[in-house]
């Protein structure tokens, strides 16, 4: 089985520039890895915080990270998704973060923090993306790098993540309300 032709070598991850969001870690996650995959690029999409903006250029610099860009905000997050291959997320804490639903909407293979709270409510870990253990970079790395290294798993994560979030459609969801009001009313 092949990727569809028109993913390319790129991880993305996204969200407002926010301490919380904690993208350094994925530029020294990527930092420990980068080397081995010239052909790989990791853009982080957002805006927010102009100074930690600047940390985290400066942390680029500084570590010499390769192939990594801070890339301001899009608006149209969605067909970047569309045309690369993985999501990371690194965030200290989330609620429910519906950028991961739109990542597996678009069959990227995810890697993230089991942070408190969201993502493991929408990832399956080894099923529809990777759970690395909370804030540590070392595994998140590993994680990110045998995604990397393993096309079948990328796809297969990536087509059980598709299937999954239907789960989480318009009309899924309603039928979930649908029955909770017909008991509430019995």
């Amino acid at each position: 089985q092949k990727e569809p032709y028109a993913k390319e070598k790129v991880i993305i991850a996204a969200g407002r520039i926010a301490a919380v969001k904690q993208f350094d870690h994925l530029i020294k996650a990527w930092h420990k890895i980068a080397l081995q995959f010239p052909d790989w690029k990791v853009e982080v999409y957002g805006d927010g915080d102009e100074v930690l903006s600047q940390v985290l250029n400066n942390l680029i610099v500084d570590l010499q990270v390769p192939n990594i860009s801070l890339m301001g905000a899009t608006r149209d997050l969605k067909h970047k998704m569309n045309t690369t291959l993985v999501y990371a997320m690194t965030s200290a804490t989330e609620c429910f973060p519906m950028v991961l639903l739109e990542a597996q909407a678009a069959q990227m293979a995810i890697v993230s923090y089991d942070c408190p709270n969201g993502p493991r409510h929408i990832i399956e870990d080894a099923v529809t993306g990777v759970l690395s253990p909370h804030n540590d970079i070392e595994r998140f790395a590993a994680n990110l790098e045998g995604l990397l290294i393993d096309e079948n798993k990328r796809l297969c994560l990536g087509q059980n993540a598709a299937e999954q979030v239907q789960q989480f459609s318009a009309p899924e969801i309603m039928e979930v309300w649908d029955r909770l009001f017909k008991d509430l009313i019995r």
